[in-house]
């Protein structure tokens, strides 16, 4: 077995701005922010990573999703919306988003009684439809929970909520279209909210008798469904989803219609009460510990909002969040992770997080990797190791093993590469993305693209070196290489 180590100066640090209890978002009015002066930086010297090209798992494409804003984005411009989500190579949208999913009255595409209802409607369903037909994108939705989460459990008001839950259920299946909707979500983690103030315990209670209910109902209308029907909760507390699957006890058509989970893995590299729980560092443990809580037998997980949180990651922006990108998407592959869709597509929402200018005039560095990934971060996902650098590996079809090495704050510094399992033929490309203004890097601008193929240092045929962060802290680079077994 052939050696090949992989070494970066990298430190990625990670947000959370979660639109659930305690990590609610932190909505900016424009993207002319103050951020947080860029850190002091440490010196690294020479750091080694190593890749195990053997110790492989299956890439989802539609890993790079992305949720729609039905706030701001209405049928009058959701044509540009799909535009540029075809341009970043977006693969599934969710719809019609986060919180307004709760209020959504799919037949009016309006949110009555949500105090955050938009003066315009956002872009119907028919419209999605329509976009996503044009662009070769798919598309999951949520259904509602909320009115029966505001009444008291098991009276007869709770049990017609529950009912006529269902029923908004299948008439949203069917606006979507059964055969070609992908996903249907039960709830937004409504039952993580207020919900009307009663314990935890209670609203997990509540949560699982309506998705029992929907869960019943969406298996008599649709027997040979071929979407995925899931569940949500908290990914912090893996322990809840066996109370969850024991709540479903009784109810064998409900919960063998379930497919998986729904989780919001909104998390950081520094994370600080009241957010502890929140550590990247124990995402993949707490993802795979949730979907097999629940049911080991099907684990289809979906990421349907994740964002590297501004709350645990020391308030990073712009080309500081995009280096943490590959980091999560790592995780997710290695997690086998099905779907996921990224938090928010547009700034303002959580200005230096977004995708794009809401104009879709320009679009930000973590679209720049997000598209990267999407066009590149395919085939099977290595396994990588290191301690406090970071690297995310792919392995093509054809034996081109591409490397996402992210600098973080740190000073330059000498990263080591080498492959384990593997004989590394070649060196096919070294590229360096950097920051547009290297004094500056929590500028909204595009990151700059260099071709450093002629600057790497070959140590042997198995260790690959080059110098990281040599013009500005939070570089990337991308490493192509030619492997064989």
């Amino acid at each position: 077995m052939n050696r090949n180590i992989l070494i970066i100066a990298i430190f990625c640090l990670l947000f959370i701005a979660c639109k659930k209890s305690g990590l609610n978002e932190v909505a900016e009015t424009s993207d002319t922010t103050s951020f947080s002066v860029p850190e002091v930086r440490s010196t690294l010297y020479s750091r080694n990573l190593h890749v195990y090209v053997n110790d492989k798992v299956d890439i989802h494409p539609e890993l790079f999703g992305v949720n729609n804003d039905w706030t701001q984005v209405t049928n009058a411009n959701f044509h540009n919306f799909a535009n540029a989500m075809s341009d970043i190579s977006a693969k599934i949208i969710r719809f019609p988003g986060g919180w307004e999913s709760e209020f959504y009255k799919w037949a009016t595409n309006q949110t009555p009684g949500w105090s955050s209802a938009p003066v315009v409607a956002g872009a119907s369903i028919g419209t999605l439809k329509y976009q996503m037909g044009l662009h070769g994108i798919a598309y999951g939705i949520v259904v509602p929970t909320n009115a029966a989460m505001e009444k008291t459990i098991n009276t007869t008001a709770f049990n017609n909520a529950v009912d006529s839950l269902a029923n908004v259920a299948l008439a949203a299946i069917d606006s979507a279209g059964a055969a070609n909707v992908k996903i249907v979500e039960i709830g937004n983690e409504w039952w993580l909210q207020y919900a009307a103030g009663s314990s935890r315990a209670n609203k997990l209670d509540k949560y699982v008798k309506i998705a029992i209910g929907i869960a019943e109902r969406i298996y008599s209308q649709y027997p040979s469904h071929t979407f995925k029907v899931l569940v949500n909760g908290d990914w912090t507390v893996p322990f809840e989803f066996t109370t969850m699957k024991n709540g479903f006890a009784g109810h064998s058509n409900a919960y063998n219609t379930l497919d998986g989970l729904a989780l919001h893995p909104y998390a950081g590299y520094e994370p600080k009460a009241p957010y502890a729980s929140y550590n990247i560092a124990d995402l993949q443990t707490k993802l795979q510990s949730c979907v097999n809580n629940f049911n080991p037998n099907k684990k289809y997980l979906y990421c349907s909002e994740w964002m590297p949180s501004r709350a645990v990651n020391n308030n990073k922006a712009y080309m500081e969040t995009a280096n943490i990108i590959p980091d999560f998407i790592q995780i997710f592959a290695r997690s086998r992770v099905n779907a996921a869709a990224y938090w928010p597509p547009m700034n303002p929402t959580v200005s230096g997080n977004g995708l794009f200018t809401y104009a879709y005039t320009s679009i930000y560095p973590v679209a720049q990797i997000f598209k990267e990934l999407a066009d590149n971060f395919y085939g099977k996902c290595v396994s990588t190791v290191s301690d406090s650098l970071h690297i995310a590996g792919a392995l093509h079809p054809d034996n081109k093993l591409y490397l996402y090495v992210t600098g973080g704050k740190w000073d330059a510094t000498t990263a080591n590469i080498t492959v384990h399992g593997y004989a590394v033929s070649s060196v096919v490309s070294v590229t360096r993305f950097r920051p547009y203004n290297s004094s500056n890097t929590q500028s909204a601008n595009g990151y700059i693209t260099d071709d450093m193929t002629a600057s790497y240092a070959a140590l042997s045929s198995n260790v690959v070196s080059f110098d990281m962060n040599t013009l500005s802290p939070y570089e990337i680079y991308r490493i192509v290489l030619s492997v064989s077994p």
